[in-house]
């Protein structure tokens, strides 16, 4: 039961801290210029799309699909904050801070794929 308990305990953080890198984004997405804000808009539709799904894996359902989806969806983000990095749309202090944040987040991920991927003897 106690294994449960972190495994879920997990599943929280990892929703706070999407939603703190939310938080964080935000502002910053908004000072893009008026040319790029389909730019800053894929990366917003993208951040809630990672919280929905991080709100999916609390409740339990397709835990390891969900999984899945998430470590994609952190990927993708990754990838477009580099991207608006290369194209000058986000600032170095801006783009190592989320960055760093995305890290943060990957390994959060990566925790609960060893999680799903570990036998069901060892789990508990």
């Amino acid at each position: 039961m106690s294994e449960n308990k972190t495994e879920y305990h997990k599943r929280l953080e990892l929703r706070q801290h999407v939603e703190d890198m939310i938080l964080f984004a935000r502002p910053f997405l908004k000072q893009f210029p008026r040319v790029d804000r389909n730019v800053a808009k894929t990366i917003e539709d993208e951040m809630f799309t990672l919280l929905r799904l991080c709100v999916a894996a609390e409740c339990g359902y397709k835990f390891k699909t969900t999984v899945q989806e998430i470590d994609v969806s952190q990927k993708f983000i990754r990838r477009l904050i580099f991207g608006a990095k290369n194209d000058k749309l986000l600032p170095m202090k801006h783009y190592e801070s989320w960055s760093k944040q995305m890290v943060d987040i990957g390994k959060m991920v990566g925790g609960l794929i060893d999680a799903v991927n570990q036998p069901a003897q060892h789990r508990g």
